[in-house]
């Protein structure tokens, strides 16, 4: 794991337990580890041979980090990533649809009436899930002729606090906005905190929804609609691909697909 993700993503919790349960009904004995932060710490791995083979959750700058992940292919050490799909990319990652699953999102909103809905994330080429949820959501837009507008685009990291913080930034700066699409579930639980400190109400004068489907979404009034992850089936798909390496097989990439979730965040029903 990235130490950078780790204390702040809580998607990867239910994922370290499907991976852990799975990866033991297949006889393997599993070792967790913050990434090590030496700046070699991709053969400093290999070097050490503690695992058969590796997963990989989380990561920094996505560029960065891959080159050193693709030291252990180098050095002949099985390894998965999980992240963005990226056909052309030379690494083996497992990954959701994070484009189609913003897609759906977004398109949901607009169907509800909605044409003013704040992006919050942060879209860059450093972190390659986020920007494939930003292509989603603009290609929403443009598929029914919304020109995206930059003032309702706010970069953020991926935090509550952050999440309540962009809300006070459009409210501040005099944006109008009737639904919010934030590329996790933490921004968007900050969203409707601050949305209802402002005297707002959620559904009604702001539609909310996030993504990964955290257990959190259902402990929020209103409960937060959101995008689904499913952590069972990418935790299968990533110990059966290194399971397969392992044997000296080669494996592809995959990209999960991703499911809806309406609860009473966006208003609406499928």
């Amino acid at each position: 794991m990235d130490k950078s993700d780790s204390p702040i993503n809580p998607f990867f919790m239910p994922l370290i337990g499907s991976i852990l349960k799975y990866a033991g009904s297949k006889g393997y004995d599993v070792l967790v580890s913050l990434q090590k932060q030496s700046d070699n710490w991709g053969s400093d791995y290999g070097h050490a041979r503690r695992a058969d083979g590796i997963i990989f959750l989380g990561y920094n700058d996505y560029d960065t980090y891959t080159q050193k992940v693709a030291v252990l292919g180098e050095m002949g050490e099985p390894w998965v990533l999980w992240g963005p799909v990226i056909p052309e990319h030379p690494n083996l990652v497992i990954g959701s649809d994070n484009e189609g699953g913003a897609y759906s999102a977004v398109k949901h909103l607009i169907g509800l009436g909605r044409r003013r809905i704040a992006f919050l994330g942060e879209p860059s080429a450093s972190h390659l899930e986020y920007k494939e949820r930003f292509e989603g959501y603009v290609r929403a837009l443009t598929e029914v002729g919304i020109t995206p507008d930059p003032e309702l685009m706010i970069d953020c990291f991926i935090s509550r606090e952050d999440g309540v913080a962009a809300i006070e930034r459009l409210m501040r700066e005099g944006v109008a906005f009737d639904a919010v699409f934030a590329v996790a579930d933490l921004l968007a639980v900050g969203a409707i905190q601050q949305l209802l400190r402002a005297g707002l109400s959620v559904p009604k004068d702001v539609s909310v929804m996030g993504f990964d489907d955290l257990w959190v979404c259902t402990c929020t009034s209103p409960m937060l609609s959101t995008v689904r992850q499913d952590t069972t089936e990418a935790a299968h798909v990533l110990v059966d691909a290194l399971d397969v390496l392992i044997s000296g097989q080669p494996v592809e990439l995959k990209r999960i697909p991703t499911q809806l979730i309406i609860r009473e965040s966006c208003g609406g029903s499928l």
